[in-house]
């Protein structure tokens, strides 16, 4: 699947959405209509639905976050000065999520999404 971002008539962004990081997604969504999104059909994600994939993917960021400091914290030694704790700890996540595909693709998407509410695009998702 293929979101162009259409400002004017015109395509200026485009980002792929694999079937894969939609099955990996999925468990993690509690929107219904976000889980429902069917990779193979063409669809236009109305401003209404773009908010809601943004809130979604937030808050499955968010997720990732915690999960990925927790693990962090779990497994490294960390300084004991909290500030100093807390400044290793996110840079250790932010390197982590880097590392990790699929929340890389939280964060693409995210992005996407933002820059379409911002600029009042529309999304045309082309399924498979």
């Amino acid at each position: 699947m293929v979101w162009n971002i259409v400002l004017e008539g015109h395509v200026i962004l485009w980002v792929e959405v694999t079937e894969g990081f939609l099955e990996w997604l999925r468990p993690s969504v509690r929107d219904a209509l976000v889980a429902g999104i069917d990779p193979y059909a063409d669809s236009v994600l109305t401003a209404e639905m773009q908010q809601r994939w943004l809130d979604e993917l937030k808050r499955i960021e968010t997720e990732l976050q915690i999960q990925a400091s927790t693990r962090i914290a779990l497994k490294k030694p960390l300084p004991r000065v909290p500030a100093v704790r807390s400044t290793v700890q996110k840079t250790l996540v932010e390197r982590e999520l880097r590392n990790h595909p699929q929340a890389q693709k939280v964060s693409e998407l995210r992005a996407t999404l933002e820059l379409a509410l911002e600029s009042g695009s529309t999304i045309s998702a082309l399924g498979d």
